[in-house]
């Protein structure tokens, strides 16, 4: 779950109890399900550059591919 600290829509506070709640419903361990929280300063709701945006998308994909047990090209880690 990803969560802007400059989005006056949401209060990460939100955030932070649905992954909380989330990671205590579960009863995988951490290890094999992860449930995560990522907080991204200075920008808002819609309010991201292309540049942060491709940085977003890159980094949830590596992190669903490692954990569905799919390969990540060496490539994608620079």
């Amino acid at each position: 779950m990803t969560v802007f600290g400059g989005d006056t829509r949401v209060a990460p506070l939100h955030a932070r109890k649905a992954v909380s709640s989330l990671q205590s419903a579960t009863t995988a361990s951490l290890g094999d399900a992860p449930i995560v929280l990522r907080r991204e300063e200075h920008t808002g709701h819609s309010s991201r550059s292309v540049d942060r945006m491709a940085q977003l998308v890159r980094d949830e994909l590596a992190f669903l591919a490692a954990h569905t047990g799919l390969g990540v090209h060496a490539a994608l880690h620079t």
